[in-house]
Order: C-alpha cells, then structure tokens, then sequence
C-alpha cells in the first residue's frame, strides 16, 4: 500500500525520499544505539505523520489537476461558441429579413387603407338614383341624406327643422335634381310656420323655375291660399281660376272650384271677406 503511494502520478520524487529518510533513520537507530527504544519510535511516528501530510497534499493536487480542462476540451468549448455565434448571426439577419417584410407589409397596408378612404369619398359623390314626385333623378349620397333628413322632419311635423334641411339641399347644391321639390317643401313648411310672404315667394319661384314639375298643381294651389292670407283676394282668385283651366280634373282644380264656389256663395250673400 505505500509502495503504491509513493508511486503515485507527481508524488514519487518527494515520498522516496521519505522513505529513504526512514530506512536510513532505522537503519542508524538499530546499528549505533544512539536512541532509545521510546525515542525511536516517536522519530518514526512524526516522520509517517509528515509522509501523511504529503500524501494528503498530494491527493488534492491531483484532484486540482483533474478539474483542469484539456486541449480537447478546450476545442470543442471553442467549437460549440463558433456554432453559437454562427447561430446568432444568422437570427439577426433572419430578424432583419422579418422587419423589412413587416415595414414593407405596414406601407401596403397603409396604402390600400388610403385607397380605401378615397373610393369612400368617391363613392358618397357619385350620382345614385332616386324618384322623388314620380320622377328619376341622380343625386350624390350626402345631397339624399340631407333631403331624407327634411322629409323625416316633414312628416314628425317639425317645420322649422324641416326648413333648415330643405335650405341646406339648395344652398349646398343648387343645380340638385331635388331642386324643385326642396321648393314646394320649403313653401308648406314655411306656410305652416305662418310665414305666408315667404312660401309666397317660394311657390312663386318653383312656378316660374319648373312649370311642368308634377306638383305645379299642388304648387299653384298653395300660391292662392298664400294670396288669401296676405288679403291679396283678387290675385288668389285668378290664381284658382288659372289652376282649374291649367289642370282640369285634377285634385288641386277640384280643390280650387271649391274655393271658387266658396267665395261666389259668401259674395252673393254680403260676406265678403273671401278669406275662407
């Protein structure tokens, strides 16, 4: 066993000289009695506890030497951190790759969320067709949501915010195909506002513009009642009169013989306001 130490990896040199120390020492102590039996043993003991110490030292030096990387070691190390590095540049410019694409995805997104935009704007200018009075027109979509917005006013008996609309439609866009219904809407719902001079001069304004508009009838009708409420009897009776021999059997000339017949009957018997 401590043959077998003492040739032990790089700790040979010291433990034989150990060993030697001791045979020596033994050898000297037995021939030339120079000790005691007493002394002798505790010189052998001191010198197997030095012997151990160096062992022990020994025994961590090997395992120092253990833990020390080799060559090979170290290459592969160097090996494996070349791949890595190699991996890393390569997501970097995977990574690059996918941002360009991205960057060039957002710009295409973007543009077609402009062109989208446009054919919006486009879309609500071009002409849609509608009938308004029996007749087909073309109107932009903003000019038929205005002019929707007055006739749903019409219709819950807000004048006042039918007229809004209505002026809306023909100062926003005079040359409409709603023009001369915006003008015999305008007139009743300024009638019925009690502005007589106005619808007066709306209705007056449709007759001279649209002559053979499918409401002229209506239109003329509307006039005389106007005329009527401004005392202006006279003219309101050539405008019935002008009514009936326009627009014979229709519903405005019924209504304006009736009027007429109206006003003969009240004449005859002293009444002559004529305002009925």
């Amino acid at each position: 066993m401590i043959f077998n130490s003492l040739f032990s990896r790089g700790r040979v040199l010291p433990r034989l000289v150990i060993v030697s120390a001791l045979i020596s020492f033994s050898g000297m102590a037995q021939s030339a009695g120079l000790f005691e039996d007493t002394e002798a043993r505790k010189a052998i003991i001191d010198l197997r506890q030095k012997v151990q110490k160096l062992e022990q030292a020994g025994v961590r030096t090997d395992e120092s030497l253990s833990q020390v990387p080799t060559t090979q070691a170290l290459l592969e190390l160097s090996r494996q951190n070349n791949e890595l590095q190699d991996q890393i540049s390569r997501l970097l410019g995977r990574n690059e790759e996918l941002t360009r694409d991205i960057s060039i995805m957002n710009d295409r997104l973007k543009a077609l969320d402009a062109l989208a935009s446009i054919e919006a704007r486009l879309a609500k200018l071009e002409p849609i067709k509608v009938t308004v009075d029996g007749e087909i027109i073309e109107v932009s979509e903003n000019e038929k949501a205005v002019y929707d917005q007055a006739m749903n006013a019409l219709r819950a008996g807000e004048f006042a915010q039918a007229e809004v609309y209505l002026r809306r439609v023909a100062s926003e866009f005079p040359r409409s195909g709603y023009r001369p219904s915006v003008l015999f809407w305008l007139g009743n719902a300024e009638y019925a506002t009690n502005n007589y001079a106005g619808a007066l001069t709306t209705f007056s304004t449709m007759l001279q513009d649209f002559p053979e508009h499918s409401r002229i009838s209506e239109a003329m009708l509307a006039t005389a009642n106007c005329q009527f409420e401004l005392q202006q009897k006279d003219v309101a009776i050539a405008t019935l009169n002008a009514l009936v021999a326009r627009f014979p059997g229709s519903q405005a000339a019924e209504a304006a013989t009736q009027r007429l017949t109206a006003l003969e009957s009240s004449t005859s018997n002293g009444n002559g306001n004529g305002n009925q």
